[in-house]
C-alpha cells in the first residue's frame, strides 16, 4: 500500500494516467487486505498474491519519468521498492557467504531475522511500515532535490542499509522459530 501510494504521489496527473488510477486501484485493494492481514493474520496472500502486487509494482515503476530536476532520480523506484529489493539481496548474499543455495526457501528473511532480535511480530510489522515510509518520502523528495541533495540522499539510505544489514547478518537463525 505504501508503495503504491508513493507512485501515485509522484506520479504527477499530467503524465501517465495509467499509473495514478493503477496505484490508486492497488493503494485500496491492498488497505482492504490489510485488516484481515495485520497480525494476528487470519488470511494471508500467499506467493501468488504477493508475485503479482510486486509484478504491478514492478510495473508501475517504469510507468513514469522522475525528474527533471535531475537524472539521478530515475533510481527512485529502488527506494520506493526498497523492502523487498534489500530482503532478496540480504538473503542472497547470507545464503551465498554460508554455501547455501540462494534458490532454495528458508526462514533467514529480515523480519525473521527482526523477530529472532526480540521485535515482536506487531513490532517488526510498524517498523517495515515506518521504514518503507521514510524509503518513499526519501524517493519523494529525491525527485524534487537538486543532484547534489539527491546524491547526498542515496549514499545516507546505502549506509544506514549497509549497518542494518551488517546487524541483522550477526542474529542467528540456527533454530529459528518460523510461524507460519
Amino acid at each position: 500500500m505504501i508503495a503504491a501510494l508513493a507512485f501515485l504521489f509522484i506520479n504527477p496527473p499530467t503524465e501517465q494516467m495509467y499509473v495514478n488510477y493503477t496505484a490508486a486501484a492497488l493503494a485500496g485493494a491492498t488497505l482492504g487486505f490489510l485488516k484481515y492481514n495485520f497480525p494476528p493474520a487470519r488470511i494471508f496472500m500467499g506467493d501468488s498474491g504477493s508475485l503479482v502486487l510486486g509484478f504491478i509494482l514492478a510495473t508501475l515503476s517504469i510507468g513514469t519519468s522522475y525528474s527533471n530536476v535531475n537524472n539521478i532520480a530515475l533510481y527512485a523506484p529502488i527506494l520506493i521498492l526498497g523492502i523487498p529489493i534489500y530482503d532478496t539481496f540480504l538473503v542472497m548474499i547470507l545464503r551465498f557467504k554460508q554455501g547455501k543455495s540462494i534458490f532454495r526457501g528458508s526462514p533467514d528473511h529480515f523480519a525473521l531475522r527482526l523477530e529472532k532480535f526480540g521485535f515482536s511480530r506487531r513490532k517488526v510489522t510498524w517498523l517495515t511500515y515506518m521504514v518503507s515510509i521514510c524509503l518513499c518520502s526519501a524517493a519523494f523528495l529525491i525527485t524534487k532535490a537538486t543532484f547534489s541533495w539527491a546524491l547526498t540522499i542515496y549514499i545516507l539510505v546505502a549506509i544506514f542499509s549497509l549497518g542494518m544489514g551488517y546487524n541483522l547478518s550477526k542474529v542467528n537463525m540456527d533454530k529459528a522459530k518460523h510461524h507460519e
